[in-house]
């Protein structure tokens, strides 16, 4: 009896691609790992899909800060069985979510008192 891999999906959200770059900095171990026992079936990195398709693995990293971000979350949810959160931005927010805090208006307007924010949003 056959063994099938298991179809992965490496999905990024808002964040700086540092756990995906950490993850791929593996090199050759990572490789020889995913070969062996993964099919790649998405991943925007390396492969250029328009279209999530159904996976037993997601592994997610970056946060939800956009209704983008909602959007693809949800999604990516409902197309696997097993989703997993990569990284500190992907489990509590981290570094993307400070920009929940204030607009951009409130954030020039403290920090940048010299320019002109009427037209901003």
């Amino acid at each position: 009896m056959s063994v099938r891999n298991l179809k992965v999906s490496i999905i990024s959200l808002t964040c700086c691609a540092g756990c995906v770059s950490s993850f791929l900095d593996a090199g050759d171990a990572l490789a020889e790992i995913l070969s062996q026992d993964f099919d790649v079936a998405y991943s925007p990195t390396f492969i250029d899909l328009k279209e999530i398709p159904e996976a037993d693995l997601a592994i997610v990293e970056g946060g939800v800060r956009t209704e983008a971000d909602e959007k693809l979350i949800r999604e990516v949810r409902a197309k696997s069985r097993i989703l997993v959160a990569l990284g500190i931005c992907a489990t509590h927010g981290g570094i993307t979510s400070l920009g929940n805090i204030s607009s951009l208006k409130e954030l020039l307007e403290k920090d940048y008192s010299l320019i002109e924010t009427s037209k901003l949003p």
